[in-house]
Protein backbone atom coordinates (compact mmCIF):
# COMPACT_ATOMS: atom_id res chain seq x y z
CA UNK A 1 0.00 0.00 0.00
CA UNK A 2 1.33 3.41 -1.03
CA UNK A 3 0.69 6.38 0.48
CA UNK A 4 1.60 9.85 -0.34
CA UNK A 5 2.80 11.25 2.79
CA UNK A 6 5.77 9.13 3.69
CA UNK A 7 5.57 10.82 7.61
CA UNK A 8 2.04 9.01 7.44
CA UNK A 9 3.31 5.88 6.24
CA UNK A 10 6.10 5.62 8.28
CA UNK A 11 3.74 6.38 11.22
CA UNK A 12 1.85 3.57 10.29
CA UNK A 13 4.43 1.18 10.01
CA UNK A 14 5.59 1.78 13.15
CA UNK A 15 1.75 1.83 14.52
CA UNK A 16 1.29 -1.64 12.91
CA UNK A 17 4.49 -3.36 12.33
CA UNK A 18 3.91 -6.93 13.82
CA UNK A 19 0.33 -7.02 12.24
CA UNK A 20 2.50 -6.12 9.01
CA UNK A 21 5.42 -8.65 9.39
CA UNK A 22 2.28 -11.30 10.03
CA UNK A 23 0.70 -10.11 6.78
CA UNK A 24 3.74 -10.72 4.80
CA UNK A 25 4.85 -14.24 6.92
CA UNK A 26 1.20 -15.63 6.00
CA UNK A 27 2.00 -14.68 2.21
CA UNK A 28 5.25 -15.97 1.89
CA UNK A 29 4.23 -19.30 3.38
CA UNK A 30 1.28 -19.04 1.12
CA UNK A 31 3.01 -18.25 -1.73
CA UNK A 32 6.78 -19.63 -0.80
CA UNK A 33 7.75 -20.56 -4.49
CA UNK A 34 6.58 -17.40 -6.02
CA UNK A 35 8.33 -15.62 -2.93
CA UNK A 36 11.80 -17.42 -3.65
CA UNK A 37 11.47 -16.85 -7.15
CA UNK A 38 11.19 -13.14 -6.68
CA UNK A 39 14.46 -13.31 -4.22
CA UNK A 40 16.13 -15.21 -6.76
CA UNK A 41 15.51 -12.76 -9.73
CA UNK A 42 16.04 -9.37 -7.04
CA UNK A 43 19.51 -10.91 -5.46
CA UNK A 44 20.77 -12.74 -8.11
CA UNK A 45 19.31 -12.11 -11.15
CA UNK A 46 17.57 -15.46 -11.94
CA UNK A 47 14.49 -17.73 -11.86
CA UNK A 48 14.16 -20.99 -9.62
CA UNK A 49 13.62 -22.40 -13.17
CA UNK A 50 17.58 -20.92 -14.06
CA UNK A 51 18.48 -22.63 -10.65
CA UNK A 52 17.19 -25.61 -11.64
CA UNK A 53 19.02 -26.03 -14.81
CA UNK A 54 22.19 -25.56 -12.55
CA UNK A 55 20.99 -27.83 -9.95
CA UNK A 56 20.38 -30.27 -12.84
CA UNK A 57 23.86 -29.47 -14.68
CA UNK A 58 26.05 -29.91 -11.84
CA UNK A 59 24.09 -33.34 -11.08
CA UNK A 60 22.75 -32.03 -7.94
CA UNK A 61 26.34 -31.38 -6.02
CA UNK A 62 28.74 -28.79 -5.10
CA UNK A 63 30.64 -27.30 -7.61
CA UNK A 64 33.97 -27.22 -4.94
CA UNK A 65 33.30 -30.36 -2.67
CA UNK A 66 30.89 -32.61 -4.78
CA UNK A 67 28.42 -33.01 -1.49
CA UNK A 68 24.74 -33.76 -2.61
CA UNK A 69 22.65 -32.20 -2.27
CA UNK A 70 20.50 -34.91 -0.08
CA UNK A 71 23.57 -35.35 2.45
CA UNK A 72 22.71 -31.43 3.48
CA UNK A 73 20.39 -29.64 5.89
CA UNK A 74 19.76 -26.53 3.42
CA UNK A 75 19.64 -25.90 -0.34
CA UNK A 76 23.03 -25.49 -2.32
CA UNK A 77 23.56 -22.15 -2.43
CA UNK A 78 23.88 -19.79 -5.35
CA UNK A 79 27.71 -18.79 -5.74
CA UNK A 80 28.17 -15.15 -7.34
CA UNK A 81 30.82 -12.52 -8.06
CA UNK A 82 30.25 -9.75 -5.51
CA UNK A 83 31.87 -7.34 -8.03
CA UNK A 84 30.38 -8.30 -10.91
CA UNK A 85 26.70 -9.69 -9.56
CA UNK A 86 27.45 -12.81 -12.14
CA UNK A 87 26.77 -15.96 -10.72
CA UNK A 88 28.89 -18.57 -10.99
CA UNK A 89 27.56 -22.03 -9.81
CA UNK A 90 25.65 -23.85 -6.93
CA UNK A 91 27.84 -24.32 -3.66
CA UNK A 92 27.04 -26.11 -0.16
CA UNK A 93 27.02 -23.75 2.51
CA UNK A 94 30.64 -25.03 3.83
CA UNK A 95 32.25 -23.80 0.50
CA UNK A 96 30.33 -20.62 -0.26
CA UNK A 97 31.45 -19.35 3.53
CA UNK A 98 34.84 -20.52 2.91
CA UNK A 99 35.03 -18.41 -0.08
CA UNK A 100 33.38 -15.62 1.55
CA UNK A 101 36.27 -15.85 4.24
CA UNK A 102 38.76 -15.63 1.76
CA UNK A 103 37.03 -12.46 0.03
CA UNK A 104 36.51 -14.18 -3.20
CA UNK A 105 40.24 -13.58 -3.50
CA UNK A 106 42.40 -16.28 -5.48
CA UNK A 107 45.63 -14.52 -4.07
CA UNK A 108 44.73 -15.34 -0.63
CA UNK A 109 42.79 -19.07 -1.40
CA UNK A 110 46.39 -20.10 -3.45
CA UNK A 111 48.07 -18.82 0.19
CA UNK A 112 46.39 -21.02 2.10
CA UNK A 113 47.03 -23.32 -0.24
CA UNK A 114 50.38 -23.15 0.02
CA UNK A 115 50.07 -22.88 3.66
CA UNK A 116 48.10 -26.19 4.32
CA UNK A 117 50.65 -28.57 1.84
CA UNK A 118 53.69 -27.15 4.04
CA UNK A 119 52.46 -29.78 6.07
CA UNK A 120 54.39 -28.13 9.23
CA UNK A 121 52.49 -27.51 12.64
CA UNK A 122 53.81 -26.19 16.10
CA UNK A 123 53.77 -28.87 18.40
CA UNK A 124 53.27 -27.62 22.25
CA UNK A 125 55.36 -30.53 23.51
CA UNK A 126 58.70 -29.01 22.18
CA UNK A 127 57.54 -25.29 21.93
CA UNK A 128 59.49 -25.63 18.19
CA UNK A 129 58.28 -25.16 14.79
CA UNK A 130 58.73 -27.87 12.85
CA UNK A 131 59.61 -28.09 9.06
Amino acid sequence: MAYKDPEYAKKYYIKNKQRIKNRQDKWRKKNSKRSEDRRMQRVYGITIEDYNIMFFKQEGKCAICGVHQSDLHKSLCIDHNHETGNVRALLCDKCNRGLGSFNDSVDLLNKAKEYLGRGGYYNDHNKRLLR
